[in-house]
């Protein structure tokens, strides 16, 4: 934002930069939270009720992780009860 309205290219790049790296970090969190999550033990009404809600946050924050997660959550209860 900062390097859009200065106009300078190097603080656009170190913003892009930035953003690469925590979108790494919040993707390494999220596959050892998948790996403690323990889908197979929980409820598909829970996980179903889970994942409505991370989607619904995902969208209102603008957060396509917590989408991508609350799909997950939702799928993973359609598995259980098919």
């Amino acid at each position: 934002m900062v390097g859009k309205v200065s106009g300078a290219q190097s603080w656009t790049q170190s913003g892009q930069q930035d953003q690469e790296r925590a979108v790494h970090e919040m993707r390494l969190a999220k596959e050892e939270g998948d790996r403690q999550a323990h889908y197979e033990k929980r409820s598909p009404t829970i996980l179903n009720v889970e994942g409505t809600g991370e989607k619904v946050a995902g969208y209102m924050a603008g957060c396509a992780g917590m989408k991508e997660r609350g799909d997950e959550k939702k799928q993973a209860a359609k598995a259980k009860t098919t």
